[in-house]
């Protein structure tokens, strides 16, 4: 009989012992990548958390000072028809009502920004409207005009004097007594007027369509994971997720529905605060105040309406933009962001690699977002050239270069001609498809290492580097003459300016910026006195 050899395992054997070991190394290697795992997995967590919150703060912050900027160009229309001249002739029985109609008729079609345009008498009662329908505008018939004066907004723009500007809260419109159906979202925006005398003789309101506040909001809507909504600063939703808590103040059925009563702990921290972000049970709330009267408004003299000018119903502003991830969302949010380092756990080789990826990309959007931060500080908005506060920077560095080196510079200071004329009689938009126009011609007609800047409004200015002589620079000028004073198509319409155009050189004639800044925009205006549309030089 045979003896068994004990060295050689059975079948049997061989899967226990390949399970056991197997086990134990599995064990083994967890005891040592768990920990190591559990901190990437717990740094990495934090940094797309950190990262989503972010960009969720950044977009409700940029979206509601979009919305503030929006109410900009309404204080410089109010002022400026509350001092429109033939309205005024028109109260001292110096033209007939036909004419001031027509002239608050034309405003209307050339602003196409507002529902209606009323003058009301000191009793309330329209004497003026022009309504809009459609992108038709026209004048009501005298017998279709009511007596607004049981209107809040009436009667809070009755009290404001000279100078001083009313805006309504953001409601429904009510006619004959009745919301109109469908809805029509509105903003009243009042202010007085006075007969030369100094008499007030009633108010002018401009009724500013709500739908272009609120279409803002739809914009960050598109995102179907979160929700975002619009409080007025009682707590009522004016725009949100469900249609039927929308504009609860309007309606006595709808009484005490809103945001801040279905998120009672939230809305105690968001009333408080002008802006934030904060973790409740229900999950991320981010939100952003916007008060219109706290924001730079350029009006027709360059000067800005004071805030305490500004009169707003209590406590129904400052509106709130709020952003709200439901806890479910957020985390399913995370997880999307971060699965890719859980799949490097399962696959050890790639950790490493997977984890930097991960890392990197959330770096380059923190990195992105600072860098447009910082662009959006140093860039005009809308033509996109250097702002002041670069362009000095650049003219400092050049004008240390200019000594060290014994070369010269140039500075040409450029303003438009009759850039406001246009932009009253063509509107808002099409000055700033000017401006953008004009900025790029400037800009074709200068070499790489020249640089162009919007200092504010009409204003330009041109920093020249290696310049030698002064006919070099006249000749740089002439081309930028000729380029701005070609015609232009804007809507439709040819349209066509010149400019007036200082300069001066350093270091013959200025060794510091504010110097030379100052003699180019001296030469400038003696430019304009000259004629306008040429280069003036010491």
């Amino acid at each position: 009989m045979k003896r068994q050899n004990r060295h050689v395992l059975t079948r049997s054997e061989r899967l226990k012992a390949t399970a056991i070991r197997g086990v134990f190394v599995f064990l083994l290697i967890n005891l040592i990548a768990t920990p190591v795992f559990w901190v990437f997995h717990r740094m990495t967590r934090e940094t797309v958390s950190r990262s989503i919150r972010e960009e969720e703060m950044l977009e409700i912050a940029y979206t509601a000072e979009q919305i503030v900027s929006s109410y900009q160009s309404f204080w410089a229309d109010a002022l400026y028809l509350s001092s429109n001249r033939t309205l005024i002739a028109w109260l001292q029985d110096q033209v007939e009502y036909e004419t001031a109609a027509a002239d608050l008729l034309n405003f209307a079609r050339s602003r196409r920004v507002y529902d209606n345009v009323r003058f009301l008498d000191m009793q309330g009662n329209e004497r003026i409207r022009i309504n809009e329908n459609n992108g038709y505008f026209f004048v009501e018939s005298k017998n279709a005009l009511q007596n607004k004066a049981h209107r809040y907004y009436y009667q809070e723009s009755a009290k404001l004097k000279q100078g001083e500007i009313y805006l309504s809260r953001l409601d429904l419109n009510v006619e004959n007594g009745e919301i109109e159906i469908p809805y029509r979202p509105m903003v009243r925006i009042g202010t007085p007027v006075f007969d030369d005398a100094g008499n007030k003789r009633g108010m002018l309101v401009l009724n500013m369509p709500g739908n272009q506040v609120l279409d803002y909001v739809d914009t960050l809507s598109a995102v179907p994971s979160r929700q975002i909504m619009l409080v007025n600063g009682h707590g009522y939703t004016l725009k949100g997720p469900d249609p039927e808590k929308e504009w609860g103040f309007m309606f006595a059925e709808k009484n005490r529905t809103g945001f801040a009563w279905s998120y009672p702990k939230a809305w105690q921290r968001i009333f408080f605060e002008h802006q934030g972000q904060f973790f409740l049970d229900k999950g991320l709330y981010t939100f952003a105040g916007i008060d219109p009267r706290f924001s730079y408004v350029p009006v027709l003299d360059r000067t800005s309406v004071p805030p305490e000018s500004i009169h707003k119903p209590g406590g129904s502003y400052p509106l709130k933009l709020i952003s709200f991830y439901p806890a479910g969302e957020y985390r399913a949010l995370l997880w999307e962001r971060a699965k890719g380092l859980l799949l490097g756990y399962f696959a050890s080789l790639l950790v490493t690699f997977i984890f930097s990826l991960i890392i990197a990309r959330f770096l380059v959007i923190q990195l992105e977002s600072r860098k447009m931060i910082e662009h959006l500080a140093l860039h005009d908005s809308l033509t996109g050239l250097p702002t002041r506060r670069l362009f000095y920077d650049r003219l400092e560095t050049a004008l240390k270069l200019v000594h060290r080196n014994r070369q010269h510079l140039a500075v040409l200071f450029l303003d438009l001609d009759n850039f406001k004329k246009l932009n009253d009689s063509a509107g808002h938009e099409a000055g700033d498809i000017l401006l953008v126009e004009t900025a790029r011609r400037i800009q074709q007609n200068l070499r790489e290492s020249d640089s162009v800047a919007r200092l504010g409004g009409d204003e330009f200015v041109v920093l020249l580097e290696n310049v030698d002589t002064w006919e070099d620079l006249r000749l740089v000028a002439q081309k930028i003459l000729s380029a701005v004073r070609e015609p232009c198509e804007i809507k439709g319409r040819r349209v066509a300016v010149s400019v007036s155009i200082g300069a001066a050189m350093a270091p013959d004639q200025a060794e510091t910026v504010d110097d030379i800044i100052r003699i180019a925009d001296e030469e400038m205006y003696t430019a304009k006195r000259a004629g306008k549309n040429q280069l003036k030089t010491l």
